[in-house]
């Protein structure tokens, strides 16, 4: 298959604690089984709207080249911007029924973006679908679920990554 990532997009919706809008940014690293690797992207930062309905964080990332067989994670994270309240968003699905290798992952980096590449993330919570698109040179892109986590607290958590690994 292609190994040029010229696009991804991560999804966010059903606030169920914390107000406002909430600053957030979206990365590709490398994954070594355990926490992220070499980081190979990082936006801008985005927002997301303040009444938590569903919101795509779509990135262009420029033609990124990726190894094929390699694993990567993809996240969004508030732990590299200034402290924000306390916000706690839903990860919404996808039930088209299509799949890829991959899992959802976390980290509770409390702010210490540094933590993303020196701490174990955690796949411990009961897996559902999350939504995650990703477009491969002039692949047409899909909305492709993965196995995700109950609602997450993004804010108090730092991190939270979908990891793929990137097909020959």
């Amino acid at each position: 298959g292609d190994t040029t990532l010229t696009s991804f997009s991560l999804y966010l919706a059903g606030r169920f604690s914390g107000a406002g809008t909430l600053d957030l940014r979206g990365y590709v690293a490398e994954w070594d089984g355990e926490k992220a690797g070499s980081l190979l992207f990082a936006s801008g930062t985005r927002t997301m709207n303040a009444n938590g309905d569903e919101q795509e964080f779509a990135f262009d990332t420029n033609n990124l080249e990726l190894k094929a067989g390699s694993d990567y994670v993809f996240f969004l994270s508030v732990a590299a911007l200034p402290t924000q309240p306390a916000s706690r968003f839903a990860l919404p699905g996808d039930a088209d029924g299509s799949a890829i290798n991959g899992a959802f992952v976390f980290l509770n980096n409390e702010g210490n973006f540094d933590a993303v590449f020196d701490s174990a993330w955690s796949t411990s919570f009961a897996p559902r679908d999350a939504q995650f698109t990703a477009t491969f040179d002039s692949i047409t892109p899909a909305a492709v679920p993965l196995p995700a986590s109950l609602p997450l607290g993004l804010a108090a958590m730092g991190a939270l990554g979908l990891l793929a690994r990137r097909r020959a």
